[in-house]
């Protein structure tokens, strides 16, 4: 890499580039040094960067695989959820959706998903037409329910049915259908011929809780965890659904915003006493001891798994 110490931007910066003169990291105050006047730079054997500024001195980590990005990048509010899609990196936050975008010079920055007011974005799916295998990315939001495309959001207007929403989730037993966990009920939307098409409750006077998540097992079963301590099983029958609630006498801790994991054809629920396993023939939840090595029990306050 090749270090410049430039004033023609629109503020003192320095520079990286690689051999054929690609800019490669930007830094200046922006990104955290104590100010921008950069006189001398020094790297060490460690590929450490020293700086010689006006206020002081500075180390930056040319070489670590981890960037940092706060406001100062364009990124604005509490981090609510990730997803990479299309090649494009979008943050949904408590201030809007955000994409990773390079500017003018070739450094990252984030910019805003237009056409999303006066909502707090919660999560994101990407759904796959069964039929074109086209993938589309959908936003969940307090309230709303949009499809994002590149820059712009379009709302998803379907019924009466406040979208104030916490998750969503596909069916693959019925890839048309999106499950979707609102504050005060569980929700489906379904698709056709490149349109959504239907919107209703899922047993309306049944269920009346905040569903925060939401998971379709090996076996086509729906589980959604609440925010009372209780996980509800759904089956899904097409136009009916049977309900079971499950809480202590099941087997499970008393625990907040619980998610599920499938393991092979095995479900697993994290919870704030670590992970339990759903025992299929007794219809009941156990600490999970699948994994060797690992005591479950001591990840208290476990709350998300990923293969």
């Amino acid at each position: 890499q090749v270090g410049i110490s430039t004033y023609v931007t629109e503020q003192p910066t320095f520079l990286t580039f690689n051999e054929q003169g690609k800019p490669i990291e930007i830094y200046n105050k922006d990104i955290g040094l104590q100010d921008s006047w950069v006189y001398s730079f020094f790297e060490n054997t460690n590929s450490s960067l020293w700086l010689a500024l006006d206020l002081g001195i500075s180390k930056v980590e040319i070489q670590s695989a981890f960037r940092k990005f706060d406001e100062r990048s364009g990124l604005t509010g509490i981090i609510r959820d990730i997803v990479r899609f299309n090649n494009k990196f979008y943050v949904a936050t408590t201030m809007g959706v955000f994409y990773l975008e390079n500017n003018a010079l070739g450094f990252p920055k984030f910019k805003p998903v237009k056409d999303i007011l006066e909502t707090t974005p919660e999560t994101f799916l990407i759904f796959t037409d069964p039929t074109t295998k086209k993938k589309k990315l959908l936003l969940g939001a307090r309230p709303g329910l949009f499809e994002i495309n590149i820059d712009i959001a379009k709302k998803i207007d379907l019924s009466d049915i406040n979208f104030s929403c916490w998750n969503l989730t596909q069916l693959k037993s019925k890839p048309t259908r999106v499950y979707v966990g609102i504050t005060g009920g569980l929700t489906y939307i379904d698709y056709k011929d490149g349109n959504w098409i239907n919107a209703e409750y899922v047993l309306k006077e049944d269920i009346k809780d905040e569903i925060k998540f939401i998971k379709e097992d090996s076996k086509g079963i729906i589980w959604a965890s609440t925010s009372n301590n209780f996980i509800l099983q759904i089956k899904d029958n097409g136009i009916t659904h049977e309900l079971k609630r499950f809480g202590v006498k099941e087997g499970l801790p008393i625990s907040s915003n619980i998610e599920f994991f499938n393991f092979g054809d095995s479900l697993i629920a994290t919870t704030n006493s670590g992970l339990y396993l759903f025992d299929y023939n007794s219809n009941t939840f156990a600490p999970c001891t699948l994994f060797k090595g690992f005591d479950s029990n001591l990840g208290k306050g476990i709350h998300k798994i990923a293969k």
